[in-house]
């Protein structure tokens, strides 16, 4: 069996300007069930500065529990995690989410080296930057449709 790759491409139209933003995915699927996702994203001088460029994934409620390498064990962000130390941790998904009293984005975990879903026999799936590359964040979207 041969690995298998797909490159996708989008074109993202810039809301208020003629600014265009080209995103190319790159999946290849190895015979042994790895897959290696590459995305890259050009965002021209003449587009407003970009807040966040991510890629957002859905999975079976079965996935209940995530296990990282990064900082926690409480929420953060880029922009403050230097309180929290770096470390293995261990969460049901459910547990991830703060319910503050006005919604906004919660629940994030910063500087990720490794992040594990997994179901309750520990079967599941690994996401992890490639050799070399920047560390991850993720976070829980709880309201979002499950598969």
């Amino acid at each position: 069996m041969q690995n298998r790759k797909t490159d996708t491409w989008s074109l993202l139209h810039v809301k208020g300007t003629a600014a265009k933003i080209k995103c190319k995915s790159v999946y290849t699927i190895f015979p042994d069930g790895e897959i290696i996702v590459s995305n890259d994203a050009y965002v021209p001088p003449s587009c407003p500065p970009v807040p966040r460029v991510g890629v957002q994934c859905a999975f079976s409620g079965a996935l209940n529990t995530l296990t990282y390498y990064g900082r926690g064990p409480k929420e953060c962000y880029w922009d403050r995690k230097t309180g929290y130390p770096s470390g293995k941790y261990e969460f049901k998904v459910d547990d991830l989410h703060v319910p503050y009293l006005f919604p906004t984005e919660n629940g994030n975990r910063a500087d990720v080296q490794w992040a594990a879903l997994t179901d309750t026999d520990g079967f599941g799936v690994v996401f992890q930057p490639l050799d070399g590359q920047d560390t991850v964040e993720v976070i829980s979207y709880p309201d979002v449709p499950k598969p």
